[in-house]
């Protein structure tokens, strides 16, 4: 009789041992949640700039009497309101092609100031594009600011700009 007295029901210390078990475990599933909310950020990011980069190969595709016809071609394009576009040619460049018949400068620099809007590199964090052509090729390039996490107590890393690339004959 007296073994039957010292099993009956649960102590204090198994209760709480339970309820530590749970918490670690629900404290393992947030930490889960918020690392799928940035993979899913960081997959919106990487599909936003593979569009951006393939919008870019369509300008450059319609346009092709500018920019295949140049030796060599460096364009950076700044995403802003409005976008800010070097070197000086394309930048001093009329970008109202829509009632006139167009250069194809005055289209490509239409085309760049499209691309830097609000609605297209706008949409990355810090966007930006380069392009670079050579004779027949041009290599696109979009670009935007990265949060690095700091991990086990380090101090945090400044956020780094991380470049997509692709290649496209004009």
């Amino acid at each position: 009789m007296n073994s039957l007295r010292q099993q009956t029901g649960f102590s204090l210390i198994e209760a709480m041992v339970a309820l530590l078990i749970i918490a670690v475990g629900l404290l393992g599933i947030a930490g889960l949640q918020a690392y799928s909310l940035s993979s899913t950020h960081n997959a919106r990011v990487h599909a936003l700039v593979a569009i951006e980069a393939a919008n870019m190969t369509a300008y450059l595709a319609s346009n092709a009497a500018y920019w295949a016809s140049n030796s060599s071609i460096s364009v950076t394009v700044t995403a802003g309101s409005p976008p800010t576009l070097s070197p000086g040619t394309l930048a001093n460049a009329s970008t109202s092609c829509g009632v006139a018949v167009c250069t194809p400068l005055e289209i490509a620099a239409t085309d760049l100031t499209r691309w830097g809007r609000a609605d297209q590199l706008g949409l990355l964090p810090r966007g930006q594009g380069k392009i670079t052509c050579n004779p027949g090729i041009c290599t696109i390039a979009v670009g935007w600011k990265t949060k690095q996490m700091a991990v086990n107590g380090a101090s945090a890393i400044a956020p780094s700009v991380t470049w997509f690339r692709m290649v496209a004959a004009p």
